[in-house]
Protein backbone atom coordinates (compact mmCIF):
# COMPACT_ATOMS: atom_id res chain seq x y z
CA UNK A 1 0.00 0.00 0.00
CA UNK A 2 1.17 3.70 -0.75
CA UNK A 3 0.44 5.18 2.38
CA UNK A 4 0.15 8.47 0.83
CA UNK A 5 -1.61 7.98 -1.93
CA UNK A 6 -4.27 6.15 0.91
CA UNK A 7 -4.20 9.47 2.98
CA UNK A 8 -5.01 11.38 -0.28
CA UNK A 9 -7.97 9.21 -0.73
CA UNK A 10 -9.55 11.05 2.24
CA UNK A 11 -9.62 14.13 0.36
CA UNK A 12 -11.68 13.00 -1.83
CA UNK A 13 -13.93 11.40 0.86
CA UNK A 14 -14.43 14.89 2.47
CA UNK A 15 -14.28 17.15 -0.46
CA UNK A 16 -11.04 19.02 0.99
CA UNK A 17 -8.02 19.97 -1.05
CA UNK A 18 -5.58 19.47 1.68
CA UNK A 19 -5.03 17.44 4.82
CA UNK A 20 -2.30 18.65 7.80
CA UNK A 21 -0.46 15.03 10.01
CA UNK A 22 0.64 17.06 12.65
CA UNK A 23 0.71 13.39 15.26
CA UNK A 24 4.38 12.42 15.30
CA UNK A 25 3.57 8.81 14.59
CA UNK A 26 1.07 9.23 12.11
CA UNK A 27 4.10 11.13 10.26
CA UNK A 28 6.53 8.02 10.79
CA UNK A 29 3.72 5.52 9.39
CA UNK A 30 2.88 7.92 6.05
CA UNK A 31 6.30 8.83 5.14
CA UNK A 32 9.59 7.05 8.06
CA UNK A 33 10.28 10.09 9.49
CA UNK A 34 11.21 9.68 13.12
CA UNK A 35 12.18 12.88 14.71
CA UNK A 36 10.74 14.83 17.49
CA UNK A 37 9.29 17.99 15.46
CA UNK A 38 7.74 17.96 12.45
CA UNK A 39 4.24 18.50 10.09
CA UNK A 40 3.29 17.01 6.86
CA UNK A 41 1.12 18.72 4.50
CA UNK A 42 -0.63 17.03 1.76
CA UNK A 43 -2.92 18.28 -1.03
CA UNK A 44 -3.77 16.42 -4.05
CA UNK A 45 -1.03 16.85 -6.08
CA UNK A 46 2.35 17.86 -4.06
CA UNK A 47 3.28 16.71 -0.14
CA UNK A 48 5.68 18.22 2.56
CA UNK A 49 7.49 17.20 5.38
CA UNK A 50 8.48 20.53 7.94
CA UNK A 51 10.73 20.22 10.49
CA UNK A 52 13.73 21.92 12.27
CA UNK A 53 17.43 22.24 11.72
CA UNK A 54 18.20 19.21 13.75
CA UNK A 55 16.49 17.24 11.54
CA UNK A 56 18.15 18.05 8.13
CA UNK A 57 20.08 15.04 7.50
CA UNK A 58 17.70 12.98 8.90
CA UNK A 59 14.95 13.91 7.24
CA UNK A 60 16.78 13.43 3.78
CA UNK A 61 17.76 10.09 4.68
CA UNK A 62 14.42 8.42 6.19
CA UNK A 63 11.74 10.08 4.06
CA UNK A 64 11.54 9.46 -0.14
CA UNK A 65 7.94 10.88 -0.74
CA UNK A 66 7.71 14.27 0.16
CA UNK A 67 9.37 17.63 -0.46
CA UNK A 68 11.57 18.32 2.50
CA UNK A 69 11.68 21.91 4.17
CA UNK A 70 13.31 23.38 6.99
CA UNK A 71 11.80 26.16 9.50
CA UNK A 72 13.71 28.65 10.95
CA UNK A 73 11.16 29.05 14.00
CA UNK A 74 7.96 27.66 14.32
CA UNK A 75 6.38 24.85 12.01
CA UNK A 76 2.74 26.73 11.51
CA UNK A 77 4.29 29.62 10.90
CA UNK A 78 6.45 28.21 8.00
CA UNK A 79 3.66 26.09 6.40
CA UNK A 80 1.07 29.58 6.63
CA UNK A 81 3.46 31.79 4.87
CA UNK A 82 4.63 29.32 2.43
CA UNK A 83 1.74 29.97 -0.21
CA UNK A 84 0.59 26.16 -0.24
CA UNK A 85 -2.61 26.64 1.54
CA UNK A 86 -5.29 27.50 -0.95
CA UNK A 87 -7.88 30.25 0.02
CA UNK A 88 -11.08 29.56 0.33
CA UNK A 89 -10.92 25.51 0.52
CA UNK A 90 -11.24 22.98 2.80
CA UNK A 91 -7.93 21.34 4.96
CA UNK A 92 -8.35 18.60 6.79
CA UNK A 93 -6.47 18.65 10.75
CA UNK A 94 -5.95 15.84 13.15
CA UNK A 95 -7.83 17.85 15.55
CA UNK A 96 -6.54 16.13 18.68
CA UNK A 97 -3.49 16.32 17.39
CA UNK A 98 -2.59 19.97 17.14
CA UNK A 99 -2.77 22.09 20.12
CA UNK A 100 -5.63 24.84 20.73
CA UNK A 101 -2.30 27.53 20.37
CA UNK A 102 -1.30 25.93 16.73
CA UNK A 103 -5.14 25.87 15.46
CA UNK A 104 -5.11 29.67 16.31
CA UNK A 105 -2.45 30.91 14.66
CA UNK A 106 -3.40 28.52 11.44
CA UNK A 107 -6.86 30.46 11.09
CA UNK A 108 -5.17 33.64 12.12
CA UNK A 109 -2.61 33.58 9.18
CA UNK A 110 -4.80 32.07 6.74
CA UNK A 111 -8.44 33.26 7.89
CA UNK A 112 -9.27 33.09 4.19
CA UNK A 113 -9.14 28.88 4.45
CA UNK A 114 -11.73 26.47 6.29
CA UNK A 115 -9.39 24.21 9.08
CA UNK A 116 -11.70 20.82 8.93
CA UNK A 117 -11.21 19.54 12.49
CA UNK A 118 -11.42 15.88 12.47
CA UNK A 119 -10.87 13.67 15.11
CA UNK A 120 -10.04 10.10 14.32
CA UNK A 121 -8.61 11.47 10.53
CA UNK A 122 -6.06 8.79 10.00
CA UNK A 123 -7.01 6.31 12.81
CA UNK A 124 -8.79 3.87 10.04
CA UNK A 125 -6.06 3.38 8.07
CA UNK A 126 -2.97 2.94 10.71
CA UNK A 127 -5.48 0.33 12.33
CA UNK A 128 -5.31 -2.16 9.80
CA UNK A 129 -1.73 -3.80 9.81
CA UNK A 130 0.21 -5.28 6.94
CA UNK A 131 1.97 -8.89 7.34
CA UNK A 132 5.32 -6.73 8.08
CA UNK A 133 4.08 -4.44 10.64
CA UNK A 134 2.14 -7.47 12.64
CA UNK A 135 5.48 -9.22 12.46
CA UNK A 136 7.04 -6.22 14.19
CA UNK A 137 4.48 -6.20 16.68
CA UNK A 138 4.92 -10.36 17.32
CA UNK A 139 8.96 -9.22 17.41
CA UNK A 140 8.70 -6.99 20.31
CA UNK A 141 6.32 -9.17 22.02
CA UNK A 142 8.43 -12.06 21.80
CA UNK A 143 10.98 -9.50 23.65
CA UNK A 144 8.18 -8.84 26.63
CA UNK A 145 7.67 -12.23 27.19
CA UNK A 146 11.17 -13.37 27.19
CA UNK A 147 11.55 -10.81 30.18
CA UNK A 148 8.36 -12.02 31.70
CA UNK A 149 9.83 -15.68 31.98
CA UNK A 150 12.40 -14.62 33.87
CA UNK A 151 11.20 -11.91 35.63
CA UNK A 152 9.31 -14.94 37.23
CA UNK A 153 12.50 -16.51 37.74
CA UNK A 154 13.68 -13.35 39.76
CA UNK A 155 11.18 -11.86 41.91
CA UNK A 156 11.23 -12.60 45.28
CA UNK A 157 9.80 -11.10 48.74
CA UNK A 158 11.49 -8.10 49.85
CA UNK A 159 11.91 -6.72 46.63
CA UNK A 160 10.04 -3.39 46.21
CA UNK A 161 7.52 -2.67 42.78
CA UNK A 162 10.25 -0.13 41.94
CA UNK A 163 13.03 -2.12 41.85
CA UNK A 164 11.22 -4.82 39.71
CA UNK A 165 10.05 -2.09 37.06
CA UNK A 166 13.97 -0.99 36.80
CA UNK A 167 14.50 -4.82 36.18
CA UNK A 168 11.70 -5.07 33.44
CA UNK A 169 13.02 -1.60 31.64
CA UNK A 170 16.67 -2.71 31.79
CA UNK A 171 15.90 -6.31 30.63
CA UNK A 172 14.16 -5.18 27.70
CA UNK A 173 17.13 -2.73 26.29
CA UNK A 174 19.10 -5.19 26.89
CA UNK A 175 17.33 -7.64 24.86
CA UNK A 176 17.05 -5.24 21.83
CA UNK A 177 14.29 -3.27 22.24
CA UNK A 178 14.55 0.84 21.55
CA UNK A 179 12.36 1.51 24.28
CA UNK A 180 9.16 1.08 26.57
CA UNK A 181 6.00 1.19 24.72
CA UNK A 182 4.89 2.79 28.73
CA UNK A 183 5.92 2.75 31.82
CA UNK A 184 5.59 -0.36 33.64
CA UNK A 185 2.66 -1.37 35.99
CA UNK A 186 4.17 -3.22 39.03
CA UNK A 187 1.61 -3.63 41.02
CA UNK A 188 1.10 -5.93 44.81
CA UNK A 189 -0.54 -6.73 47.32
CA UNK A 190 -3.81 -4.23 47.49
CA UNK A 191 -2.00 -2.15 44.88
CA UNK A 192 -2.67 -4.66 42.50
CA UNK A 193 -6.53 -3.53 42.29
CA UNK A 194 -5.48 -0.06 41.11
CA UNK A 195 -5.76 -0.82 37.11
CA UNK A 196 -3.27 1.67 36.13
CA UNK A 197 -1.32 1.81 39.93
CA UNK A 198 2.61 2.98 39.47
CA UNK A 199 5.15 1.51 40.94
CA UNK A 200 6.07 2.44 44.24
CA UNK A 201 8.21 1.64 47.06
CA UNK A 202 5.91 -1.60 48.88
CA UNK A 203 8.12 -4.38 49.33
CA UNK A 204 6.47 -7.72 47.88
CA UNK A 205 5.54 -9.83 50.36
CA UNK A 206 4.56 -13.62 50.87
CA UNK A 207 0.87 -14.41 49.62
CA UNK A 208 0.63 -11.21 46.78
CA UNK A 209 -1.16 -10.67 44.30
CA UNK A 210 1.17 -8.88 41.82
CA UNK A 211 -0.08 -8.11 38.20
CA UNK A 212 2.68 -7.05 36.00
CA UNK A 213 1.62 -4.87 33.08
CA UNK A 214 4.51 -3.94 30.20
CA UNK A 215 5.27 -3.39 26.94
CA UNK A 216 8.45 -1.73 24.66
CA UNK A 217 8.77 -0.27 21.49
CA UNK A 218 10.88 -1.78 18.56
CA UNK A 219 11.30 -0.39 15.02
CA UNK A 220 8.57 1.84 15.77
CA UNK A 221 5.84 -0.57 16.59
CA UNK A 222 5.07 -1.49 20.35
CA UNK A 223 4.08 -4.62 22.32
CA UNK A 224 1.33 -4.81 25.37
CA UNK A 225 1.26 -8.01 28.23
CA UNK A 226 -0.09 -8.09 31.36
CA UNK A 227 0.34 -11.34 33.97
CA UNK A 228 -0.48 -11.59 37.04
CA UNK A 229 1.58 -14.22 39.35
CA UNK A 230 1.50 -14.96 42.71
CA UNK A 231 3.65 -15.03 45.58
CA UNK A 232 3.69 -18.00 47.42
CA UNK A 233 0.20 -19.08 47.84
CA UNK A 234 -2.42 -16.75 47.02
CA UNK A 235 -5.50 -17.69 49.00
CA UNK A 236 -8.77 -19.51 47.15
CA UNK A 237 -10.09 -16.00 47.00
CA UNK A 238 -7.49 -15.18 44.28
CA UNK A 239 -7.75 -18.54 42.67
CA UNK A 240 -11.56 -18.47 42.27
CA UNK A 241 -10.85 -14.90 40.61
CA UNK A 242 -8.08 -15.77 38.48
CA UNK A 243 -9.69 -18.67 37.41
CA UNK A 244 -13.04 -16.33 35.90
CA UNK A 245 -10.55 -13.93 34.61
CA UNK A 246 -8.61 -16.64 32.60
CA UNK A 247 -12.08 -18.23 31.34
CA UNK A 248 -13.17 -14.84 30.10
CA UNK A 249 -9.97 -14.14 27.98
CA UNK A 250 -10.63 -17.34 26.29
CA UNK A 251 -13.70 -16.94 25.50
CA UNK A 252 -13.32 -13.67 24.32
CA UNK A 253 -10.53 -14.94 22.13
CA UNK A 254 -12.14 -17.99 21.05
CA UNK A 255 -14.78 -15.64 19.40
CA UNK A 256 -12.71 -12.81 18.08
CA UNK A 257 -13.22 -12.20 14.41
CA UNK A 258 -12.83 -9.80 11.82
CA UNK A 259 -16.67 -8.05 11.45
CA UNK A 260 -17.78 -8.33 15.17
CA UNK A 261 -19.19 -5.21 16.66
CA UNK A 262 -16.45 -4.15 19.15
CA UNK A 263 -19.25 -4.44 22.37
CA UNK A 264 -20.53 -7.81 21.43
CA UNK A 265 -16.57 -9.16 21.93
CA UNK A 266 -16.57 -7.31 25.18
CA UNK A 267 -19.27 -9.05 26.28
CA UNK A 268 -17.60 -12.80 25.63
CA UNK A 269 -15.77 -11.36 28.44
CA UNK A 270 -17.99 -9.23 30.48
CA UNK A 271 -21.14 -11.40 30.85
CA UNK A 272 -18.52 -14.51 31.92
CA UNK A 273 -16.81 -12.25 34.72
CA UNK A 274 -20.55 -11.17 35.39
CA UNK A 275 -22.31 -14.01 35.63
CA UNK A 276 -19.78 -15.31 38.22
CA UNK A 277 -20.53 -12.31 40.42
CA UNK A 278 -17.66 -10.11 39.84
CA UNK A 279 -19.48 -7.70 37.17
CA UNK A 280 -19.12 -4.33 39.19
CA UNK A 281 -15.22 -5.18 39.17
CA UNK A 282 -14.59 -5.39 35.79
CA UNK A 283 -14.43 -1.62 35.17
CA UNK A 284 -12.51 -0.88 32.19
CA UNK A 285 -13.03 -1.73 27.99
CA UNK A 286 -12.05 -5.47 27.19
CA UNK A 287 -9.14 -3.75 24.47
CA UNK A 288 -7.83 -1.62 22.20
CA UNK A 289 -5.60 -1.49 19.15
CA UNK A 290 -1.94 -1.60 19.02
CA UNK A 291 0.63 -0.79 16.55
CA UNK A 292 2.94 2.60 16.68
CA UNK A 293 0.94 4.09 19.81
CA UNK A 294 0.40 1.60 22.63
CA UNK A 295 -3.47 3.27 22.27
CA UNK A 296 -4.75 3.10 19.04
CA UNK A 297 -8.41 2.57 17.61
CA UNK A 298 -10.49 1.03 17.73
CA UNK A 299 -11.53 0.73 21.65
CA UNK A 300 -12.97 -2.26 22.66
CA UNK A 301 -15.89 -1.93 25.20
CA UNK A 302 -19.42 -2.25 26.31
CA UNK A 303 -20.19 1.80 24.59
CA UNK A 304 -18.67 0.81 21.02
CA UNK A 305 -20.63 0.06 18.25
CA UNK A 306 -18.32 0.05 15.29
CA UNK A 307 -17.45 -2.98 13.55
CA UNK A 308 -13.64 -4.55 14.08
CA UNK A 309 -11.95 -4.62 10.51
CA UNK A 310 -9.71 -7.61 9.13
CA UNK A 311 -6.12 -6.65 10.20
CA UNK A 312 -6.29 -4.97 12.99
CA UNK A 313 -4.04 -5.79 16.13
CA UNK A 314 -6.22 -5.70 19.41
CA UNK A 315 -5.78 -6.13 23.25
CA UNK A 316 -7.63 -8.27 25.03
CA UNK A 317 -7.66 -8.09 28.39
CA UNK A 318 -10.23 -8.84 30.80
CA UNK A 319 -9.43 -7.41 34.68
CA UNK A 320 -11.13 -8.31 37.93
CA UNK A 321 -9.99 -5.49 41.09
CA UNK A 322 -11.57 -5.65 44.45
CA UNK A 323 -10.85 -2.92 46.33
CA UNK A 324 -8.30 -2.93 49.48
CA UNK A 325 -7.65 -6.80 48.64
CA UNK A 326 -6.11 -7.43 44.85
CA UNK A 327 -6.74 -7.44 41.11
CA UNK A 328 -6.07 -9.61 38.38
CA UNK A 329 -5.48 -8.88 34.71
CA UNK A 330 -4.16 -11.21 31.84
CA UNK A 331 -3.40 -9.69 28.65
CA UNK A 332 -2.57 -11.12 25.19
CA UNK A 333 -2.45 -9.25 21.96
CA UNK A 334 -4.20 -10.93 19.13
CA UNK A 335 -4.78 -10.12 15.10
CA UNK A 336 -8.03 -10.23 13.96
CA UNK A 337 -8.91 -12.36 10.90
CA UNK A 338 -11.95 -13.18 8.73
CA UNK A 339 -12.30 -16.45 10.16
CA UNK A 340 -10.88 -15.91 13.83
CA UNK A 341 -7.57 -14.28 15.24
CA UNK A 342 -4.22 -15.13 15.39
CA UNK A 343 -2.47 -14.75 19.12
CA UNK A 344 0.60 -12.84 19.13
CA UNK A 345 1.40 -13.53 22.34
CA UNK A 346 3.32 -16.78 23.52
CA UNK A 347 3.44 -17.08 26.99
CA UNK A 348 1.32 -19.36 29.27
CA UNK A 349 -1.63 -17.47 31.40
CA UNK A 350 -1.61 -19.96 33.79
CA UNK A 351 -1.23 -18.42 37.46
CA UNK A 352 2.07 -18.97 37.87
CA UNK A 353 3.49 -19.14 41.41
CA UNK A 354 7.19 -17.33 42.44
CA UNK A 355 9.15 -18.24 45.89
CA UNK A 356 7.19 -16.91 48.70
Amino acid sequence: MNRIAAVRDLLDESNAVGILISSLPHIRWACGFTGSNAVVYLDRDDGYLITDGRYREQARVEVGDLSIHIAESDLIAFLTSSGWLATRTTILVQGEHLSASRMDRLRTSASATDFRLTEGLLDRLVAVKTDHEVNLIRAAQQITTDVFRDLVDWIVPGLTEKEISARIICEHLRRGADGMSFDPIVASGPNSALPHARPGDRKIRHGDVVVLDFGCSLEGYCSDMTRTIAVGEPGPEAEQVFAVVRDAQQNAIGAARAGMVAKDLDGQARDHIDRNGFGSYFTHGLGHGIGMQVHEWPRVSARSNEKLPEGVVISIEPGVYIPGKFGIRIEDLVRLESGGCTNLTNVTTQFLRVQG
